[in-house]
Formats: C-alpha cells, structure tokens, sequence
C-alpha cells in the first residue's frame, strides 16, 4: 500500500456513515485538534551519490510549532561530517514571513574525547 500523504489533525464522530444520502447521516462532529510539535518536508539533498567522495549535502525541513527564543534544531549526523556555520532561514510561502531577530548557524557539538 502507498503511504498516507494527508491527515487530518482532528477526531471525527459520525453516526450514520454508511447512509447513502446526507440526510441519512444525522449526526456529525469534527473536533480540531492542535499542531503537534513535529517536523514537516525534511529533505536531504545531494549532489553525487558516488562512494569515496567528499558530498555536498542539503538539508531542508519546515517546524509546524514555533521554534522559542533561545531554542534550537538539532541534526546529529555520524562522525566524520562536517557542517558549515552558514545557514539560511527562509518563510514558507503563504505563512508569515520569518522573524528578523532569528539566528542560524550550525554548530559543531564534540564528545569528551574531542571527537564530534
């Protein structure tokens, strides 16, 4: 089976379901819920995919909470990568535009033995 590409974010009661004609479904409720805090889009893109090379990677991903003052994302990759400190952060379009105040960097984070 093909994987579920749309959900809703809601519970939703019927009585009646299987009636053929609207009128036959007397009862029906749809309670919204709230966003859940989760990652949405996240794609990693690459230039080569041949082994023994140096790869340029890409990652992009969309939060569908609020990331807070003072918070972060964090990607954990194996030892051995390296990430640049240069990032962009850009709006999805039709939502808000992003805050100016927000910073985007990557930081390297090292084990006790100094490896990363």
């Amino acid at each position: 089976p093909a994987p579920v590409a749309v959900t809703s974010s809601a519970f939703m009661l019927e009585f009646g379901w299987d009636g053929p004609a609207l009128e036959d479904r007397p009862l029906a409720y749809i309670l919204p819920l709230p966003p859940i805090r989760t990652i949405l889009n996240f794609t990693v893109t690459y230039r080569t995919n041949v082994m023994g090379l140096r790869h340029m990677l890409g990652i992009a991903l969309e939060t569908l909470t609020p990331v807070p003052i003072g918070g972060e994302v964090r990607i954990l990759a194996p030892q051995g990568f390296s990430f640049e400190e240069r990032c962009s952060l850009a709006s999805v379009p039709g939502e808000p535009p992003a805050p100016t105040r927000v910073n985007c960097r990557a930081l390297p984070t090292y084990a006790p033995d100094g490896t990363k």
